[in-house]
C-alpha cells in the first residue's frame, strides 16, 4: 500500500494535516506515505516516523523534473488533496501521479479527481482536521475514535537545546514563550503594546522567553531594550521553535503555525485571533487550557487589539496555569 498526499503552502496547514498520518496507519499499518510538500513547510514532516518519503516542491525547472520523475516511478494506490477548494498545483499533480485513485477537490465541468471533495462554504465552522478526515472518508478509512491532536516528531538536537536554554533560566519560576513572529504584517503587534503587556506580568514569578523568526530579528531586539529581564530564544530551525514550545509552561502568540504546534504538545495558550468566524472555529487551538482574544468585528486585524484586552486575558491565562499545575 502507497499513498501520496499533496500538502502545499503554509506550515500550520501542515502540521494540522499530521493526524492523517495517524489515521492512515491505523487502517493500513504497512502502508508507505509520501507527501509533496512545500520548502517550508515539509520541516514539520522531517523526523516523522511514518513518512517514507518527502518531494519538496520547488518551481525550478530541474527540480520539478526531478520530482515528476521520482513520483511516476512509484504507483500509488491512493493521490490524496485533502483541501476542499481548488488548487491549481494539485490539479498538475494530479494528472501525473499514477494512482489506482484519486480523491479531490474537481473544479465545476472537470473530473481530475475519481472521488470528489464537496466544496467549502466560508461560513462553515469544520475544523482544518475535520476536513482532512473527510478526505480519508471518502477514500473508504476508517476515521473515527483516537486523538486527532496534531503530531510533531523533532530532532534529539533541537530537544536538548531548548531543554538547555531553560535550564539556564532562573529557577522556580513559571517559563511562558513570548512568540512576536506571525505569517503577515497585520498579525504582528506593536512593540509598545507587548511591552504594556509585559509591565504586568509578575517578573518574580515568570521567565518570558522570547521566540521569533528570522526576519524579525530587529523587532526582537527593540522589543528587548524595551523589556531587558526578557529571555531571547535564538532558534536556528523550525524544529528548535517547536521544541521551545513543547519545553516551556505556556505560550502567548498571535494566531500562527505555533497554535498548532502547542496543541500537538497540548502546551497551554494565550493566543490573539482576528474577528473572522471562519478562521477562528477552523484554526481552533486544540490545547486543553486555552484563552483567546479576538479583534473587534469593526477592524478584525489581529494588530488592532488593544493592550488591555490582552492584559485581562493574561489574569485568566494566569489562573488556568496556576490551576494546570
Amino acid at each position: 500500500m502507497k499513498i501520496l498526499i499533496i500538502r502545499l503552502g503554509r506550515i500550520g496547514d501542515m502540521i494540522l494535516t499530521t493526524p492523517m498520518i495517524k489515521v492512515i496507519k491505523r487502517n493500513y499499518p504497512n502502508a508507505e506515505i509520501h507527501f509533496i510538500a512545500g520548502r517550508q513547510n515539509h520541516q514539520v514532516l522531517k523526523y516523522h516516523p511514518d513518512v517514507t518519503n518527502i518531494f519538496v516542491h520547488k518551481k525550478t525547472p530541474l527540480k520539478l523534473i526531478a520530482n515528476i520523475i521520482g513520483i511516476r516511478k512509484n504507483n500509488y494506490d491512493f493521490y490524496i488533496d485533502s483541501k476542499d477548494h481548488p488548487s491549481t498545483e494539485s490539479s498538475l499533480f494530479a494528472r501525473i501521479v499514477r494512482a489506482r485513485l484519486k480523491v479531490g477537490f474537481n473544479n465545476k465541468g472537470k473530473k481530475i479527481f475519481d472521488i470528489s471533495i464537496p466544496a467549502g462554504s466560508r461560513q462553515s465552522r469544520i475544523h482544518y482536521i475535520d476536513i482532512c478526515m473527510q478526505s480519508l472518508d471518502l477514500a473508504g478509512m476508517e476515521t473515527s475514535g483516537g486523538n486527532v491532536r496534531p503530531e510533531l516528531f523533532l530532532s534529539g538536537d533541537s530537544e536538548r537545546y531548548a531543554v538547555e536554554f531553560i535550564s539556564r533560566l532562573p529557577q522556580l519560576r513559571v517559563n511562558i514563550v513570548l512568540n512576536i513572529s506571525a505569517g503577515s504584517s497585520d498579525r504582528i503587534w506593536d512593540n509598545s503594546k507587548w511591552a504594556e503587556v509585559l509591565s504586568h506580568v509578575d517578573s518574580d514569578k515568570y521567565n518570558v522567553i522570547l521566540l521569533f523568526a528570522p526576519a524579525e530579528k530587529d523587532i526582537a531586539a527593540s522589543l528587548a531594550n524595551l523589556c531587558p529581564r526578557l529571555h531571547a530564544f535564538n532558534s536556528m530551525s523550525l524544529s528548535d521553535a517547536f521544541a521551545l514550545v513543547k519545553a516551556c509552561d505556556g505560550l502567548m502568540t498571535p494566531d500562527t503555525a505555533l497554535v498548532h504546534a502547542a496543541s500537538a504538545f497540548d502546551t497551554p495558550l494565550l493566543v490573539l485571533y482576528s474577528s473572522s468566524d471562519f478562521f477562528t472555529s477552523r484554526f481552533y487551538p486544540m490545547s486543553s487550557v486555552k484563552v483567546i482574544v479576538r479583534s473587534d468585528k469593526t477592524d478584525s486585524k489581529i494588530n488592532r487589539i488593544g493592550p488591555k484586552e490582552v492584559i485581562e486575558a493574561f489574569k485568566r491565562f494566569e489562573k488556568l496555569l496556576i490551576a494546570d499545575k
